[in-house]
């Protein structure tokens, strides 16, 4: 261990010049007694650790750090070239602090933090070009992010369980995005205009207070995974075309209708939610494409659906040929007639669970 002149009382962000080389500082304080493990990956330069003022670790690029703390201790990681960091890895360590004033490095590539005791109105920060992965999740951050412009080089963007804001209506999905999730957020927004890459596996959006028609919205054929619900999004979707790599598609509490009988259903679809919706029914035979692949279910309450509605969606379901699946169609479905009651009880014989308006 070296020992180190402590300056006074250190801030969150500092830039100095004072001695040589200059260096770049991040200041926390921790809020529990145990370890804290960031990472830092850099090309150029050295990056230590200092608690309370003492210098207790040298970071090795592309090792994860093991640091003893005790609760209240204040400490801080500084770098002689900040712009040659090219991963920042903090979560779940037992930190708190104001990250408002951080100056992203122009050569990050990597960035998380989550699970922490972060705050702060991340606001003006701007992601650098070289950004590939960005994830801040489980903070008590803030902040209209609306001017954000996402790199074209993003492949994976996280933004969950945060007090972040803004219109993101303008925001353009870069072409090379893979993973795009905004959830419980203070976002909005008409995002009827995005085109989703055609890069795209997993996208979700939910809890937030998106809107706009995306009746228009093409799926692509890479998505595995499509979730936007508790939105204000609308549109008729019934002339979706879902890609046969699909397994999880939620698409409920928002505004869409459209009859989906149409649709094909993938092989690999194991959920479809619709519920709470005002999406119906017809002749199409969409669920006789129901497959073993079904592990989760089809949660088709509360769309309002007639009779015959409800009744074609079982027909179809006994005529899948498929044995112990899951299918809800109750809330303020109206109830099956006596052909629908008729499907019911051949797909219960089948090992199927049946939840209907009675």
């Amino acid at each position: 261990m070296g020992g180190y002149r402590r300056n006074s009382a250190p801030t969150a962000f500092v830039q100095y010049n004072g001695i040589h080389p200059p260096k770049t500082r991040l200041t926390l304080t921790v809020t529990q007694t145990g370890t804290v493990t960031p990472r830092f990956d850099f090309s150029a330069g050295i990056a230590k650790a200092f608690v309370n003022g003492v210098w207790v670790h040298t970071f090795v690029t592309g090792v994860e750090a093991n640091i003893a703390v005790t609760l209240g201790d204040v400490i801080w990681y500084e770098f002689t070239q900040w712009n040659s960091v090219t991963l920042i890895d903090i979560n779940n360590d037992r930190v708190q602090g104001d990250i408002s004033s951080w100056v992203l490095p122009a050569a990050l590539v990597y960035f998380s933090i989550s699970s922490t005791g972060v705050t702060g109105d991340i606001s003006g920060w701007v992601l650098p070009a070289t950004l590939v992965d960005f994830s801040i999740h489980y903070t008590g951050v803030t902040g209209d992010i609306s001017s954000w412009v996402l790199p074209a080089a993003l492949v994976y963007f996280y933004i969950h369980y945060t007090g972040v804001s803004g219109d993101i209506s303008s925001w353009v999905l870069p072409a090379a995005l893979v993973y795009f999730s905004i959830y419980y957020t203070g976002v909005t927004g008409d995002i009827s205009s995005w085109v989703l890459p055609a890069t795209l596996v997993n996208f979700n959006i939910n809890n937030t207070g998106v809107t706009g028609d995306i009746s228009s919205w093409v799926l692509p054929a890479s998505l595995v995974n499509f979730y936007i619900y508790s939105t204000g999004v609308t549109g008729d979707i019934s002339s979706w075309v879902l890609p046969a790599t699909l397994v999880t598609f939620y698409v409920h509490i928002t505004g869409v209708s459209g009859d989906i009988s149409g649709w094909v259903l993938p092989d690999s679809l194991a959920n479809l939610y619709v519920y709470s919706t005002s999406v119906d029914y017809g002749t199409g035979g969409a669920f006789q494409g129901l497959t073993a692949a079904l592990t989760g279910k089809v949660d088709f309450d509360s769309c309002n659906l007639t009779w015959g509605q409800v009744d074609n969606a079982l027909v179809d379901c006994v005529t899948c040929g498929v044995n112990n699946l899951v299918i809800e169609i109750a809330g303020n479905n109206a109830a099956p007639s006596a052909v629908g009651l008729a499907a019911k009880a051949t797909l219960e014989t089948r090992g199927w669970t049946v939840t209907v308006t009675v």
